[in-house]
């Protein structure tokens, strides 16, 4: 029994005790009785786009903590896809990256609470085509109760250098990232068209595990036409995307659109 409380003593010194067996192990301390909590996010876009074969874009990436508590270790992870020539990695107020190929990997250590960070990487478009460029932010040591909003895709336009775009891109989207969607009751679009024909705008909001379809928007264009669309929300998407954003969450979100069927997309989040 001695020796059972020697060794309960020394594990409450360590700030850790572990009961083996069918017992509960208690937190570490550094978020109190409970386990640590970091909603981690990640938005992104491209600029300047569109731009021509053998031209630089900046992909920027920015990493924010949502608290309430810190990470022990973050890091974002993002492929370049063939057809973009990584230039450059550069980060803001932070470690820097590391490239293998395609793949870039940032560990950018802990991050308090509300922290950001940004990460930068360019590119440059080696062939015509409308390019989604995938990125993920991990938060270590914490439980992250929003996980919808650590993943992001980039959209974007590399035209050929004569300035036409690749015959599968129906056009470019341009979105403001993240949106206030409860104030507006939609999300605002603008489209650059590369193609004429009927033109199909969407909108797909991710919520814990399910999503909800915002209002589709289907017009003629002609290519090179510039259209402001509005993608709305019914009463009952709208009940459901405000109870998604309490506590401060952002909700990842899905543009998607086509002329005829050429193709474009890209993401961004909702906010309160």
């Amino acid at each position: 029994m001695q020796s059972s409380r020697r060794r309960l003593a020394l594990a409450a010194t360590t700030g850790v005790l572990v009961v083996s067996g069918a017992g509960v192990a208690l937190a570490d301390g550094r978020c109190g009785a409970a386990s640590c909590r970091s909603d981690v996010s990640v938005s992104g876009f491209a600029e300047p786009q569109p731009v021509k074969v053998g031209e630089t874009s900046r992909l920027k990436f920015n990493i924010r903590n949502n608290g309430p508590d810190g990470t022990e270790s973050t890091e974002l992870k993002t492929t370049i896809p063939d057809g973009l020539r990584i230039s450059r990695t550069l980060t803001y107020g932070g470690p820097q990256c590391s490239q293998s190929g395609q793949f870039v990997e940032c560990k950018l250590g802990a991050f308090a609470a509300f922290q950001n960070m940004t990460v930068q990487v360019d590119v440059v478009g080696t062939r015509a085509q409308t390019f989604t460029i995938p990125a993920n932010v991990y938060g270590y040591g914490s439980e992250d109760p929003n996980g919808g909003n650590g993943q992001v895709n980039v959209s974007l336009g590399v035209l050929s250098k004569s300035g036409s775009a690749s015959s599968n891109a129906g056009g470019r989207l341009t979105v403001k990232d993240p949106q206030r969607v409860l104030r507006s009751g939609g999300v605002k679009v603008r489209v650059l068209t590369y193609a004429s024909g009927t033109m199909r705008v969407r909108g797909r909001v991710y919520i814990g595990r399910g999503y909800v379809d915002l209002s589709k928007v289907v017009q003629g264009v002609r290519s090179g036409e510039t259209k402001d669309v509005f993608l709305g929300t019914t009463p009952t998407v709208l009940r459901r995307i405000r109870a998604g954003l309490r506590g401060g969450k952002r909700l990842r979100t899905r543009i998607s659109g086509s002329v005829g069927s050429r193709k474009m997309a890209t993401e961004i989040h909702l906010r309160r």
